[in-house]
């Protein structure tokens, strides 16, 4: 019980010292860069065993609280070593290219 107790009593801590919004402005341009992994599912995954990849996305500030996003990146699709086998390449890939507004 004492146990119990003193999960609720940390977890309670942490959650009164969180902030979700920080009083920074909000309204700055921002850029991010992310590393993607996947796994295919259904008939894709007949062919390829997995997906890596890495992104870039822009927030542009357009007015008071609205941004344009841009994002681009880069995908490949490792095939399955039996298919390499049979004269398959080795991999498959793409650029996304996505155009928001937030």
């Amino acid at each position: 019980m004492k146990k119990i107790l003193l999960a609720l009593f940390v977890l309670g801590v942490t959650a009164c010292s969180s902030f979700a919004q920080t009083s920074k402005s909000s309204d700055a341009a921002k850029f991010s860069i992310g590393v993607d992994a996947g796994l295919p599912i259904g008939t894709t995954s007949d062919v390829y065993s997995f997906a890596i990849g890495g992104s870039l996305k822009y927030d542009m500030p357009i007015g008071s609280g609205a941004f344009v996003n841009l994002s681009a990146g880069y995908q490949s699709f490792m095939v399955k070593s039996a298919l390499k086998n049979a004269g398959f390449p080795s991999s498959s890939g793409f650029v996304p290219i996505k155009v928001g507004l937030k």
